[in-house]
This record gives structure tokens, C-alpha cells and sequence, in this order.
């Protein structure tokens, strides 16, 4: 190789691999800006400017069709047929309303919102063309729930969806049957620390009635600062007794044993028949639930 070849081929590899290097960081700098995109655009995915009945509809059903009554009616996909025990309706689509909207403040004093779907089974009468909710006796209405948090930006960022966690009330419907309407509400049972009751209503026949009562977390931290998993059962509690009871005695329920700074003990008041039974609970944070001590 003559002198002036070698320079020649000195000369080109200085100029071929920094622009090799060069582009490789390129190439770098391109994929970690493509994965703070998805990152970005997940966060926006979940995240609400408010907390609009309309557009939680809309969002969170998948842009679903809004019928006269409000109410998302959406078609399910196979996880849905599959993994909900919810009934299709006449039209083979789903009927879900929201009804409420919660707020409570957490264990790092963050506002939080709850929002209360619940999913009827509509069915067309064959006499008259009317279409109503129904469901047997014991038949309910699946209950779902999705939970926001508001950031420091203003915006409601959603943390947990379930589209049905329980059933609750009697003939496919639970604000207005049973001898004791179902009733949903927030409940402190810690310090600060609030969860989600879903009571069953009371009913039955032949003379005797049923009813119950389930918590569920909705909090992201226990109170001892730990990740907590949101929308699990941590109690639930069954009654029954005849309706010659109820008439001089009150509906059972629980009372709670306030601790400060921890998750209060509960101790459930218990009826099967005539026979009164109290049970106690203690929470475990190992299993996230109360345990019957």
C-alpha cells in the first residue's frame, strides 16, 4: 500500500464511524423519546379534565351510543362476555347508567372521586313492545366502579375501573324494590381511611327476609403508607331472619371500634332467625382484608 493510499483510507474512517456513532445515538435519542410519548399518552389516556357524567360515559365504555335515558349502551367484547356476570339485554348490548358520583379526601389528604355505574338487563315485553328492566326474585343489578384522584395539574386521573364488582337489590332493579332499598355509600372505617359500602337490601318471601352488607377499599394507601390493591372486598357480612322479628327489632349491621391512626375494628351484629350472633374483625394488611378474630 502506497503512502498517499494509506492516508486516502486514514481519511475516510475518520469520517465513516463518527458519523456511525453519530447515528446510533440519534437512533437512541429517537426510541427514548418514542417510549416518553407512549408514557406521555398513556397518562393523558386517563387523565379528565372534569368528572363530566357524559364523557365518563363515552371514555370509559369505549365511545359507546347514548340512548334517551342517558345511559351507554355498548356492545360487548369477548373478555366482557366471558369474564362479567352481567346479562345481555333484548338488543344483545349492554344498558349502563351512571348514578352518582362520590368524594372523599385520602389518607395524604388528596381529593378522590367514585363514580357508580350500574348495568340493567332491559327486555322487551312480547304483548305490549315494552321494554323495562327485569331479573328474578334475588336477580340484582352489577355494580361498577371507577376511581379518580386529582393531581397537582387539576385534572382527574383515573386509578382503578372494574365494570362490575357486585349486584346489589332484587327484580333487575335496586333503588326502589325490596322491603329495604339497596343503599351505596362512603364509609370511614380508619382513620382517615374510607371505603366503599354496598348494601344489599332486604327481601324474601314466605315470611322470611335476607340481606347484607360488602366493603370495598378504594384507597391507594393504607394508612401505614404502604400501596394498597383498590376495589377489593375487605368484608361482608349475611343475615336472615322472618319478618315477625324485624317487626320489633332493627336490621342488623355492624358498629366500628375506633383506634386512632389505624383501620378501626368492626364487630358485625348477626341475625339467623331468632339468634343473635356478634361477630369481631380485625384488618390485615398482610391480605388487605378484615379477618373474624
Amino acid at each position: 500500500m502506497t503512502h498517499c493510499t494509506l492516508l486516502l483510507t486514514i481519511f475516510v474512517l475518520a469520517i465513516f464511524f463518527p458519523g456511525c456513532e453519530r447515528q446510533k445515538e440519534s437512533n437512541t435519542g429517537k426510541n427514548n423519546l418514542s417510549t416518553n410519548i407512549e408514557a406521555t399518552n398513556r397518562t393523558e389516556a386517563i387523565s379528565f379534565r372534569t368528572l363530566d357524567k357524559r364523557e365518563l360515559l363515552l371514555r370509559l365504555f369505549d365511545n359507546p351510543k347514548i340512548d334517551s335515558l342517558e345511559m351507554a349502551v355498548w356492545k360487548p367484547n369477548y373478555y366482557d362476555l366471558t369474564s362479567l356476570p352481567i346479562p345481555l339485554s333484548y338488543d344483545n348490548q349492554f344498558h349502563t347508567s351512571l348514578d352518582t358520583i362520590m368524594f372523599f379526601k385520602d389518607t395524604k389528604n388528596t381529593e378522590c372521586g367514585v363514580a357508580i355505574f350500574s348495568t340493567y338487563n332491559f327486555q322487551m315485553h312480547e304483548y305490549d313492545k315494552k321494554v323495562e328492566p327485569t331479573g328474578c326474585h334475588f336477580c340484582g343489578v352489577p355494580i361498577g366502579v371507577a376511581l379518580f384522584y386529582k393531581t397537582k395539574y387539576n385534572k382527574w386521573e383515573l386509578y382503578k375501573f372494574q365494570k362490575e364488582i357486585d349486584e346489589i337489590g332484587y327484580f333487575g332493579t335496586y333503588k326502589s324494590t325490596g322491603l329495604i332499598p339497596a343503599k351505596i355509600e362512603l364509609k370511614e372505617i380508619g382513620d382517615k381511611w374510607t371505603c366503599l359500602s354496598l348494601s344489599y337490601g332486604l327481601g324474601g318471601n314466605g315470611g322470611y327476609l335476607e340481606g347484607g352488607e360488602s366493603l370495598f377499599s378504594i384507597e391507594r394507601y393504607y394508612i401505614n403508607g404502604l400501596e394498597n390493591s383498590a376495589l377489593t372486598e375487605i368484608l361482608s357480612f349475611y343475615y336472615g331472619f322472618s319478618e315477625t322479628y324485624l317487626e320489633n327489632n332493627k336490621v342488623p349491621s355492624y358498629t366500628t371500634i375506633v383506634k386512632p391512626k389505624s383501620h378501626y375494628n368492626l364487630s358485625t351484629l348477626e341475625v339467623d332467625d331468632k339468634q343473635i350472633k356478634t361477630r369481631h374483625y380485625k384488618f390485615s394488611t398482610d391480605i388487605g382484608k378484615y379477618i373474624e378474630e
